[in-house]
């Protein structure tokens, strides 16, 4: 079974790994940067539509965040 945790591991890791700051993603996103914040310090998923952006921006599959693949 996926676990949000799970979720979270594996987009936090994303979001560091890019090479972007977390301004230019809020930017990019067209969200406030305490948004993509709150993905990395507290248990908070994007809605789905912000999910679906956030992978491609940062070049990830949806499949692989979501640990279908």
């Amino acid at each position: 079974m996926i676990s949000k945790g799970e979720i979270l591991l594996r987009l936090r890791g994303a979001i560091l790994d890019s090479d972007l700051t977390i301004n230019e993603i809020a930017d990019r996103l067209k969200i406030d940067n305490k948004v993509v914040s709150g993905y990395l310090e507290k248990d908070i998923l994007p809605a789905p539509d912000v999910f679906a952006n956030l992978c491609d921006i940062l070049g990830v599959s949806a499949d692989y965040i979501c640990c279908l693949k």
